[in-house]
């Protein structure tokens, strides 16, 4: 029951530690702007920018200054954002969005010389450190590398986990109770280690002291998982009440209170 207390636990944690990070970094909610040339001759150069939130949660409280770098806006088609051309700052335009819905476009359309193009942003967000966008393919690739990562990992550990805790429910023997002071043996164990032992514990000491040295030999006497005596004799060992896991043997003083009873 311990354990599947402590399965639980991490369950519940992983979400808990691993969701604030992700959207901390900027794994959850990743704004993006994605400049596409639609014109670019001697005369001018008419550029678009589109900006959209490619994470997996809606963002909040989004405000972007974009550096205009000597273009001027000339179209756009922004639902979710408002504009502001006029900011202390004449080379850089703001938007604010109370909301980013995910994968919803935000398009502006700049024009200005051929030696001009939008490349740099500041990104400010609720819930996270601000932000610099610059045009760089490799630094977004890897973003959304790392989200898949993220996100393939907790899937399989919640797939896993569930799956391993159902086993070890069903090798594990029904009834089991810690062990009580109800023998010589009993209380000795209980004096010596503490209250960490299972009447099951005691059954499979007994065994090992009539002669039971081997995982099958165990499984037939007591008729336990061999999984689940695997387990118990490896941490038996390691309190050291076995002295020998090939072939299992019990410590001394242990046998000598058995033969008391």
């Amino acid at each position: 029951m311990e354990r599947w207390i402590s399965l639980l636990a991490i369950m519940i944690t992983i979400p808990l530690v691993a969701f604030p990070v992700a959207h901390h970094l900027g794994f959850l909610t990743n704004i993006i702007l994605d400049p596409i040339t639609e014109i670019k001759n001697n005369e001018h150069h008419v550029e678009r920018l589109i900006i959209k939130n490619d994470g997996i949660l809606q963002a909040k409280n989004v405000d972007i200054f974009i550096n205009k770098n000597d273009m001027d806006l000339l179209d756009s088609f922004c639902l979710e954002g408002t504009i502001n051309d006029h900011v202390e700052n004449p080379n850089y335009l703001k938007i604010h969005f109370p909301k980013i819905s995910v994968d919803f476009d935000c398009r502006l359309t700049f024009v200005g010389n051929n030696n001009t193009g939008i490349g740099y942003a500041l990104i400010s967000e609720e819930g996270r450190d601000g932000d610099e966008w610059h045009v760089n393919k490799e630094f977004n690739e890897s973003r959304i590398f790392l989200l898949n990562l993220l996100f393939t990992f907790i899937g399989i550990a919640y797939t896993v986990i569930p799956a391993y805790i159902i086993w070890i429910w069903k090798i594990t023997p029904k009834n089991r109770k810690k062990l009580e002071p109800t023998c010589t043996l009993g209380k000795y164990l209980i004096e010596k280690y503490g209250r960490f032992l299972k009447n099951h514990d005691e059954k499979l000491i007994i065994a090992i002291n009539d002669g039971k040295n081997t995982i099958e030999l165990l499984h037939n006497s007591t008729n336990f998982h061999k999984s689940y005596i695997k387990n118990r004799v490896n941490f038996l060992h390691k309190k050291t009440i076995l002295a020998s896991k090939d072939p299992i043997s019990l410590d001394s003083n242990i046998a000598k209170n058995i033969k008391q009873d």
